[in-house]
């Protein structure tokens, strides 16, 4: 072989090299969760085996999405997260001014939150009231919330970005209204949904998205998605909890990709209903969830190498 056709295949060679890496890469960028592996992945290392989990995964750079089980479900307090886009919504349009001050009266308060701890006659603005819903998912700041917002607005709001499954139906911790079927629902799908135009500035508007995104991330209630990520990530989400039903849904600003993860649940065992450290198993396993999902598609080393480790 003479020397211009010895360099020519050393080129012809580097270049079949060079192609074969990019390749890989480009298979290792398109690797992403299957609804059939979410699936043997829960039935492999998952505690509880009863629970039903209906859970949506989303790439909000490319659009890849696995979505195991869609289900309608009450919403617990996901339904907070759609009063706060109407509660900008109004703002922006000049009807609601988030310096004005409402007073607590003592049939305001409700459990669960900061505000039914402080002396009846407190003044909150309704900027507190929403940053208390989100951030420590605070019933009665959502009750005085909906009382000035309005189930007309909130829900006209959420036919207008487009979720079918999701409807306000009452006030938090209202059995009556659910004992008569009026119920709060929503899916993966609208939570999804919601998250990807919020993420996108297209829920309200860029800076009004962007402060929504703040509130969400410096929520309180951080064992489920968050629990066993790496602590430096930024998580928008909220949280919500109704008998048997546990759920967590948000966005994920990943190492290598952004990503909404929704996990709702049904048929929680009964020693993992409520609201206190019972629920720890099932909070446990969800945490195990996220952090295998992460670990598939956007640790840096694992989702390369197709490995697992919890």
């Amino acid at each position: 072989m003479n020397i211009k056709n010895a360099v020519l295949s050393l080129a012809l060679a580097a270049i079949g090299c060079f192609t074969s890496l990019a390749g890989t890469a480009n298979a290792a960028e398109s690797n992403f969760v299957t609804a059939d592996w979410i699936d043997q992945e829960i039935k492999t290392a998952c505690k509880t085996q009863t629970t039903k989990y209906s859970i949506l995964v989303r790439d909000l750079k490319t659009g890849e999405e696995a979505y195991l089980n869609p289900m309608r479900q009450r919403s617990a307090s996901l339904i907070k997260v759609y009063i706060m886009g109407e509660a900008y919504q109004l703002k922006n349009e000049g009807k609601l001014d988030f310096n004005e001050q409402v007073i607590i009266h003592k049939e305001d308060q409700k459990a669960w939150g900061s505000l039914d701890k402080v002396p009846a006659g407190t003044k909150v603005t309704v900027r507190q009231l929403i940053e208390q819903m989100i951030v420590v998912s605070d019933n009665t700041a959502t009750n005085l919330l909906i009382d000035k917002i309005g189930y007309d607005r909130v829900n006209g709001f959420i036919k207008n970005i487009g979720c079918a499954d999701t409807v306000l139906g009452r006030k938090m911790l209202d059995s009556a209204a659910a004992k008569a079927g009026r119920d709060n629902w929503t899916s993966p799908k609208d939570m999804a949904h919601f998250y990807e135009l919020l993420y996108q500035g297209k829920l309200v508007d860029s800076k009004s998205d962007k402060e929504m995104i703040g509130i969400l991330c410096r929520q309180q209630w951080n064992e489920r998605i968050p629990g066993n990520l790496p602590h430096d990530l930024r998580i928008a989400h909220k949280t919500g909890e109704l008998g048997n039903a546990i759920h967590d849904c948000g966005i994920i600003f990943g190492r290598n990709r952004d990503y909404v993860l929704c996990i709702m649940t049904a048929d929680v065992p009964d020693e993992n209903r409520g609201y206190d450290d019972n629920n720890a198993l099932v909070f446990n396993d969800m945490a195990l969830i996220s952090k295998l999902i992460w670990n598939k598609i956007d640790d840096p080393v694992l989702s390369q190498s197709g490995v697992n480790y919890y």
